[in-house]
């Protein structure tokens, strides 16, 4: 099956021949300006929800209350109703993804107490400490690690117990949990490295799971811009560049219709009136997610509590947001949106 048969997911409109042809316009749309509806006169609009009701993504699972990129991460994030989940992807030096955020071991494994590990380090040149790098082990030497919660203040009884997962453990586990619950949750890989292995393992492995399916539906990211632009020809699933920084309008222009959408680091957002940097890129046909939400951290300069932090985002009109606290997310998305009431 070619991976251009994988279905983009039904709530996100494709955003081919909504090319931007002039900075200006783009200048115009991005600062709220009057006269922005005229100047994209003819241009396929895109809702100010591609998603439908803002999505939430599950950063690293819910790493808020579990240790990052394990099962248990994972399976907390569905149980507490998490949209998408987010694995990480590393490469193994047998060529194998793996759940891992940091191209290193030290931060979220034990990997320091295992001695016969020890001739793999080598000096950080920046730190007075030793590095074991994921490139340098096979799965099999992975899986005799266990993670551990990287964050002091998040509880830490769970440390020591799970391994470190591959790609195709995170998709059964999704797929089991959507056939038993009836759910439809899907996975939102950040690709760090090895695209090409990821294409292959979709049109395989991930195929027989149903990834990229509206049973289980796909949201690609990546901070490689040309990672994001090379799997959109290749797949229909979502494309989404993530940046820390708003894109200037010129590179919008030189963008165009080659990904779907934004991850912006939430500092970006509300860099300067959200709404109207939000609207503007959604007249424009893009998605835009918001990233990292969390219950033990937000900006004490801006807003007085994390639950207003992510309402802000919210209002100005995010289509989905990474948190690291799944319970939370989904309750501010919920009262945002007034469900319940």
């Amino acid at each position: 099956m070619p991976l251009s048969e994988i279905a983009r997911p039904e709530h996100v409109q494709p955003l081919h021949g909504a090319a931007i042809v002039v900075t200006g316009i783009v200048h115009a749309l991005l600062a709220g300006a009057a006269g922005a509806d005229e100047a994209t006169a003819g241009r396929p609009a895109s809702s100010r929800h591609p998603f439908g009701r803002p999505l939430v993504f599950a950063h690293r699972g819910c790493c808020g209350e579990r240790p990052e990129h394990t099962l248990g991460s994972y399976l907390l994030a569905m149980e507490q109703g998490a949209d998408y989940i987010e694995p990480d992807l590393r490469l193994t030096k047998d060529g194998v993804l793996v759940a891992l955020h940091d191209a290193t071991l030290n931060r979220t494994t034990d990997v320091e107490k295992h001695p016969e590990f020890a001739d793999r380090s080598t000096p950080d040149t920046r730190r007075d400490r030793q590095l074991w790098w994921v490139k340098d082990f096979t799965l099999a030497e992975l899986k005799t690690l266990r993670t551990r919660q990287s964050i002091g203040r998040r509880p830490r009884d769970h440390d020591g117990v799970e391994t470190i997962p591959t790609l195709t453990e995170v998709a059964r586990l999704v797929a089991d949990y959507n056939r038993t619950h009836g759910t439809a949750i899907g996975l939102t890989p950040e690709i760090r490295e090895g695209a090409d292995v990821f294409e292959e393992w979709l049109a395989t492995t991930g195929r027989e799971f149903g990834v990229g399916s509206p049973s289980m539906p796909l949201h690609l990211q990546s901070f490689d811009l040309g990672t994001m632009q090379r799997l959109r020809k290749s797949t229909t699933a979502p494309c989404v560049w993530l940046v820390t920084k708003r894109p200037t309008p010129q590179q919008i222009t030189e963008i165009g219709d080659t990904i779907d959408g934004f991850s912006l680091a939430k500092t970006a957002i509300f860099e300067k009136d959200p709404a109207a940097y939000v609207r503007g890129l959604h007249e424009l046909g893009y998605c835009v997610v918001a990233w990292t939400f969390a219950d033990d951290g937000f900006d004490r300069q801006q807003f007085d509590s994390p639950r207003e932090e992510l309402a802000a985002a919210l209002a100005a009109g995010v289509d989905a947001f990474f948190t690291d606290f799944t319970a939370s997310g989904v309750a501010i998305r919920d009262a945002a949106a007034g469900v319940g009431r």
